[in-house]
């Protein structure tokens, strides 16, 4: 997964990735070699990175939630009108 594309804008040079909290052995956090994590082997859980940029004075910080594992079934998942999503 290219967590940049999970952003909202654009990409911002110079920023950095760090991981937040989640699962431990969670996959690293985007460098600047490689935009990708691979979440393939990673326990099911919610895994949050977050991303800095630093001009000047300012930072900004962007936060991304990426949730592993099955999602919850919809309240309706039994009914003759279920939903399939």
């Amino acid at each position: 997964m290219i967590l940049y594309d999970q952003l909202v804008g654009n990409k911002t040079a110079d920023g950095t990735w760090s991981f937040v909290s989640g699962p431990s052995g969670a996959p690293a956090a985007p460098s600047d070699c490689d935009d990708d994590v691979d979440f393939s082997s990673a326990d099911d859980g919610v895994y949050v990175y977050r991303y800095q940029v630093t001009s000047g004075s300012c930072t900004s910080l962007s936060t991304v939630t990426v949730t592993v594992g099955t999602a919850n079934a919809a309240a309706n998942d039994e009914c003759d009108t279920a939903t399939n999503i």
